[in-house]
């Protein structure tokens, strides 16, 4: 099954908000042909000038909010374009300027919290500097009153060699049902995407059968409804402006689950590696056996790929990391410094390809 990575349109989703509303339908529609049609200097400029329209005709709710559909989404296409051409500290600015819109304007108090948590973590790291009044912690500070003897491996995509038996007494947590013998581990734990729940497990009984008796427990990171036999995962702070990716909400559920936590992490690179995934991985994003870089790109895109690492970096100070050189020689970079390499390994001009 193929990714489809065409662009779509942004909106908020809020209780009471009918986004099949036909005309609010018919705006995303134009948003979203428009923009695949003329890419994303034209339509940008289309979406301003409707924007001008919009404002003579007064501030009813629905003109309001479909004021705030054009202008969210010009906010996206200014982002992704400066990614394709200007680069990533380009991008970061662009950003910074959709949060702030997002902050004043958005009717739903998620999206207001979640631009307000952006903000606040890329500001700790000196990359916002308008606003000194923001401090929204990454994770809910009650979560970190207690702590558990439990010790854990976190076993990443681009692990260099099979899952390490030294480790055997520890929980062992995986992103996808990797072709390894884990009968040697205390306890194993599962965690997989929508996307692959989807693609692999929706429907295939004998796959998951397969897949319960394996596991002590299989975890499904999805908002959509899911098989009972699963469980569904904890869900941070997320919304179109940014999102934690597969680790970062790894180690989330994990904090929800035991408080703080000694572990070892490995096979994660931020996207740094080239080729990114091992061989052995699973992952949906190859084509013909190759990686699909617009699809990564794309997800980085979608997720805010300085958030993500930001995010993990907060994240692993409240944890005790050991066992874990490559990792957190990583993790402890500087922001700046992240950005400058996956710029270097990473080919954002494909996102032009809508």
């Amino acid at each position: 099954m193929a990714m489809d990575v065409r662009f779509r349109e942004l909106y908020d989703v809020k209780p009471g908000l009918n986004n099949l509303f036909l005309p609010i339908k018919c705006v995303r529609l134009f948003i979203r042909y428009t923009t695949r049609l003329f890419g994303y200097s034209i339509s940008r400029r289309i979406f301003l000038s409707v924007v001008r329209l919009l404002n003579q005709l007064g501030s009813s709710r629905d003109i309001s909010y479909i004021n705030y559909l054009f202008r969210i989404n010009t906010y996206n296409l200014q982002y992704r374009e400066a990614l394709c051409k200007a680069g990533l500290m380009t991008a970061v600015k662009k950003k910074n300027e959709w949060a702030e819109y997002v902050i004043s304007h958005s009717k739903s108090i998620k999206v207001r919290l979640n631009a307000k948590v952006y903000l606040s973590l890329l500001s700790r790291h000196g990359f916002y500097k308008h606003s000194t009044s923001l401090s929204q912690p990454v994770i809910n500070l009650k979560l970190l009153n207690s702590f558990t003897n439990k010790k854990i491996y976190i076993y990443g995509p681009n692990a260099k060699h099979p899952p390490n038996l030294k480790y055997k007494d520890h929980l062992i947590v995986v992103l996808k049902p990797v072709e390894f013998n884990l009968t040697g581990f205390k306890e194993k734990l599962l965690i997989v995407n929508s996307v692959y729940y989807f693609t692999k497990m929706h429907n295939n009984n004998e796959y998951c059968s397969q897949l319960l008796s394996t596991f002590d427990q299989v975890i499904v990171s999805s908002l959509s409804n899911i098989d009972r036999q699963f469980e569904k995962a904890k869900f941070p702070m997320s919304d179109n402006l940014s999102a934690p990716q597969a680790l970062g909400r790894v180690i989330y559920n994990l904090i929800h689950r035991f408080g703080r936590f000694s572990c070892v992490v490995e096979g994660f690179d931020f996207y740094l590696d080239k080729a990114m995934y091992a061989s052995y991985y699973p992952t949906l994003t190859r084509k013909k056996d190759k990686l699909d870089e617009q699809i990564v790109c794309s997800a980085l895109a979608d997720h805010d790929a300085l958030f993500n690492f930001l995010y993990v970096k907060e994240l692993c100070e409240y944890l005790n990391i050991h066992d874990s050189g490559d990792f957190k020689e990583l993790y402890t970079k500087s922001g700046k410094w992240y950005l400058e390499k996956l710029q270097e390994v990473r080919n954002f001009k494909l996102l032009k390809n809508l």
